[in-house]
């Protein structure tokens, strides 16, 4: 842990950690976005893992071995998406490294085969896996009926997600599967802003409550499948739906300077920053205009910055190798629709821009998560069209409660903005001439593959 920076336990770690441990109980967690979570149920697994492997005799575990039939999974950890299994995968690794734990990742748009074969040879303590890929396996048969006989450990991560209709079937079914009996202990790990029910003697302003939230309904639905009777309660939510250590800012903006006051806070704020957009096309065009003002013309090599762009259309290998272009380099740019909003974990994301404004406060939360984590400094800086304010003004009461008000961002070098906004008028004439280029060069392909297929020769 040392070794990986983490130098003293987080709150939630604080509170779920020696409850899991020493009490062996049933957790029931919810903490801010940031707080540390992934590890909180991780290492309480690792724990108690290492002390099995310790207390096994060494010719059980040789013969076990040498059984190419035999696999019993000790942990199941379900995520409802391939970046986020992956994610804590990663993490679980670099944690385990010296250790004889092993640890394999289940998702889908990976060769089956392989990660069966994979199962097979690595005999895996601990498997990260999304539900639908999970659920796939077994309902082919392709584990033994024994092989979670030895399951000591669940955790559904990102449980309010986990109950939607996209992936609640296979969760359900995972669930019945296992059954109770075939396992010591479950850690359910809720990611939500919402309050969630606390026991009385914790909070008495809850019992003031008489309705359940959508959140509290989702917990129930879990918990009625699990039979968790009476769970741990550890809740770290607080009234405050952002990160303490978050700071916001606004710019008002006309719909066709935004472009310019987005070069505007890159050239002055450095690091890694994500810019969020509303649709893949827009994705498209701040990634070429951004690439031709930092990485184009005479002062590239000074002003040269990783660009990378992530968006659902994109397929799984561009997505993880971009990812890790933008984690590797301090002064990067990552231009995404809301498909990265929520769950990736990313160190050190100091700035997040909302390019577009989202049309909810659930997004907008989810947003600037990406930044101010476990405790560090992050920064949001929302650009702010005519059409956007209605958006806009709607997300501030939620976030910051009515007739509140968001600082603006200082625009204190105004003899800078008139340089850039030259060069951004000059980059997205630029840009429209690569279109009409492509978009021709498109046209003649079509008319040459046409020409050829009729035997015609076009040059006469």
């Amino acid at each position: 842990l040392y070794r990986l920076g983490f130098y003293k336990p987080t709150p939630i770690q604080e509170e779920s950690i020696p409850k899991a441990i020493g009490q062996q109980a049933d957790i029931l967690a919810a903490a801010e976005t940031g707080s540390g979570k992934t590890l909180a149920f991780v290492l309480p697994i690792i724990d108690e893992l290492m002390k099995l492997k310790e207390n096994e005799p060494a010719q059980q575990v040789k013969d076990d071995e040498s059984r190419t039939d035999m696999f019993q999974l000790r942990s199941l950890i379900l995520l409802p998406t391939r970046e986020l299994a992956l994610q804590v995968c990663s993490h679980i690794e670099a944690v385990i490294r010296n250790t004889s734990l092993k640890v394999v990742g289940l998702v889908g748009g990976l060769n089956e085969e392989k990660q069966i074969r994979e199962i097979h040879v690595q005999k895996p303590d601990i498997i990260v896996a999304t539900p639908g890929r999970y659920w796939f396996y077994i309902d082919k048969g392709m584990f033994a009926s024994n092989s979670i006989l030895g399951l000591r450990f669940l955790v559904i991560d990102e449980a309010d997600r986990m109950v939607a209709d996209a992936h609640f079937f296979e969760l359900q079914s995972i669930l019945r599967y296992i059954t109770i009996e075939r396992f010591k202990r479950n850690y359910i790990n809720q990611k939500e802003e919402e309050q969630v029910e606390i026991p009385q003697e914790q909070d008495a302003e809850h019992k003031k409550k008489e309705k359940e939230t959508k959140t509290q309904k989702i917990i129930q639905k879990i918990l009625a499948i699990l039979d968790m009777k009476n769970p741990v309660m550890v809740d770290l939510t607080t009234s405050n739906l952002l990160a303490h250590t978050l700071q916001e800012a606004f710019i008002q903006s006309t719909r066709e300077d935004k472009v310019l006051y987005l070069y505007y806070f890159l050239t002055i704020y450095s690091g890694r920053t994500v810019v969020f957009t509303n649709n893949i096309k827009v994705v498209r065009f701040i990634g070429n205009i951004l690439k031709e003002l930092f990485n184009k013309g005479p002062n590239a090599k000074q002003t040269s910055i990783t660009i990378v762009s992530l968006h659902g259309k994109m397929d799984q290998q561009s997505r993880f190798k971009n990812l890790e272009k933008f984690k590797k380099a301090e002064n990067s740019i990552l231009i995404t629709t809301d498909v990265f909003a929520r769950g990736i974990d990313i160190p050190d994301v100091e700035n997040v821009v909302h390019f577009n404004i989202p049309i909810d406060t659930k997004t907008y939360i989810h947003r600037c998560g990406r930044s101010g984590r476990a405790g560090k400094q992050g920064f949001s800086l929302a650009i702010v069209s005519p059409e956007e304010r209605k958006s806009f003004y709607h997300i501030l009461r939620d976030t910051r409660g009515e007739g509140s008000e968001m600082p603006p961002f200082p625009m204190s070098h105004p003899d800078l903005l008139e340089v850039l906004r030259k060069r951004v008028n000059l980059a997205i004439e630029i840009e429209k001439l690569e279109e009409r280029k492509a978009a021709r060069t498109q046209e003649q392909d079509w008319f040459t593959k046409q020409a050829a297929a009729m035997d015609i020769d076009l040059d006469e």
